[in-house]
């Protein structure tokens, strides 16, 4: 495909990095099925099962199977059996615009059409979408350094963080795709005619960016609008254009939380936030009878002793609890669960382990301004070494350790090999890298989730630093340094 034709990269780059990312989604199948075998809560198989209960309406209701998967008039009570057997389709802790659980469960009903229940064909699916989506990216941020485009390559495909999380079926390939997709037919746009082939693509990308990460779209409109005046302006340099439009969005932001209070974006972050820490502190869903889901707040655990498997629990005393929907929910009103009731259980969030202490946010601009430093470094750098606790984390430990040194490379060509890009996609790159890791760790106060929100920043930041970095100078350098061990390995 002329698509994965790029510049001097072979093609044959692409085929073993896409056989790469089929392997990594092969790894995950293996760490979710033998090591975490809770499936109601490991990510790779909580949204595919919930697909399956979709996909099962196709036999006896395939009208129930094609509403639900185009999302035509399905909010009735007809399809609530359905979304009852499903643990996923409802969040009641989320404040996304969208549900960005949606997309990914009809994502798993369509592909169920043809791969016959077998779940790695859904992970080599979403691998090649993840792969499309990738090389989107690579077309767009290959102009700040054309001749750096190998490294970009490196950069964009080989992360830990990013091989390992954007390879299985996850939302993270889906994104991709429609990030990709978005960006690719920017450029498209900007280099050639119109055409409705072209239109179709950015529809298309903009409904996985809207439906499956809604604050991704967000995040990069403000720095494509400043890229688009900086081509349009030659005149003024990006870094007055880019320093002029988040300018603008600052007041923007503080108008609409002084003039439209009910809508304020920073009354949002708070939210988000707030739901990241009721979050954490996990929680139990039990079904009382056939249709009754209830919710039990995790600061009763103690009074909860489950069987081996965690099927079930018996109640060591009475608790409180409340309909699944209200959970989280301060003023929800509650019913009592007598001691001793057994109850079948749904889905257990313990307590998580990896909670860090972040700011608390209130809804104005100086206490979001005040937490970003901070939240910068927690998204950026965290976990520390000392705080890697699983192997997911030992990855994004030694993805940590690749920033810093490219960091370093960078602040050093900057100052000595380098000249400083120019280039309006450089900023937009670091523009975008910046807002992703900062509202990431504004929101985040979870070590096991920030390794995951932080993905979609790893390849623009990473990029943005080898843009600076003198890399012939590394080339040169490492080629010396094989050639002298070879020398030492043959005396």
């Amino acid at each position: 495909m002329k698509f994965f034709r790029i510049g001097n990269i072979p093609t044959s780059w692409f085929q073993g990095v896409f056989v790469l990312k089929v392997l990594s989604g092969f790894l995950l199948y293996l760490i979710y099925t033998y090591y975490y075998t809770d499936r109601s809560t490991a990510d790779i198989w909580k949204y595919y099962d919930d697909g399956m209960v979709m996909y099962s309406a196709l036999r006896e209701h395939p009208v129930d199977y094609f509403k639900m998967l185009f999302g035509v008039m399905n909010d009735t009570s007809h399809f609530q059996p359905y979304y009852d057997e499903m643990n996923h389709w409802y969040r009641p802790y989320g404040s996304s615009i969208a549900n960005d659980t949606h997309t990914i469960i009809r994502f798993n009903a369509f592909v169920r059409l043809f791969s016959l229940g077998h779940y790695n064909v859904h992970s080599v699916i979403a691998n090649f979408l993840g792969l499309v989506g990738l090389t989107g990216i690579l077309h767009f941020l290959k102009q700040m350094a054309p001749s750096k485009e190998k490294w970009f390559f490196a950069g964009i495909f080989l992360m830990p963080g990013m091989m390992f999380w954007a390879s299985g079926v996850l939302k993270e390939p889906l994104l991709f795709f429609g990030l990709g997709l978005f960006l690719y037919a920017v450029i498209r746009l900007e280099n050639d005619d119109f055409s409705i082939g072209k239109l179709s693509i950015i529809c298309l990308s903009l409904f996985f960016l809207f439906t499956v990460k809604s604050y991704v779209l967000i995040a990069i409109i403000p720095g494509l609008l400043a890229w688009q005046l900086s081509i349009r302006i030659a005149k003024i340099r990006p870094a007055f254009v880019f320093a002029i439009v988040y300018g603008l969005l600052v007041v923007a932001v503080i108008a609409v939380g002084e003039f439209m209070p009910s809508n304020n974006p920073l009354q949002r972050l708070v939210q988000k936030q707030n739901a990241f820490y009721q979050l954490a502190e996990g929680g139990t869903y039990v079904k009382t009878n056939a249709s009754d889901t209830l919710y039990i707040d995790a600061k009763d655990y103690d009074f909860l002793e489950f069987s081996e498997n965690r099927a079930k629990v018996v109640l060591k005393a009475e608790v409180k609890a409340v309909y699944w929907k209200a959970a989280k929910q301060e003023t929800a009103p509650s019913q009592s669960l007598v001691e001793g009731r057994e109850l079948a259980v749904l889905l257990d969030y313990g307590k998580t382990g990896s909670t860090i202490e972040t700011p608390r946010l209130e809804p104005t601009l100086w206490s979001v301004l005040k937490a970003s430093p901070i939240a910068l470094t927690n998204a950026t750098f965290r976990p520390f070494p000392w705080e890697i606790s699983s192997p997911f984390m030992a990855l994004s430990g030694l993805e940590n350790i690749l920033i810093v040194v490219l960091l370093i490379l960078a602040i050093v060509g900057a100052y000595g090999h380098t000249p400083l890009p120019s280039s309006a996609t450089w900023f937009l790159a670091l523009s975008f890298a910046l807002v992703i890791l900062i509202l990431t760790g504004l929101v985040t106060p979870v070590l096991g989730a920030i390794v995951r929100y932080k993905v979609p920043a790893l390849p623009f930041l990473v990029c943005a630093l080898l843009a600076l970095i003198d890399t012939e100078w590394l080339e040169r350098n490492f080629q010396s340094f094989v050639r002298r061990f070879l020398r030492q390995r043959s005396k």
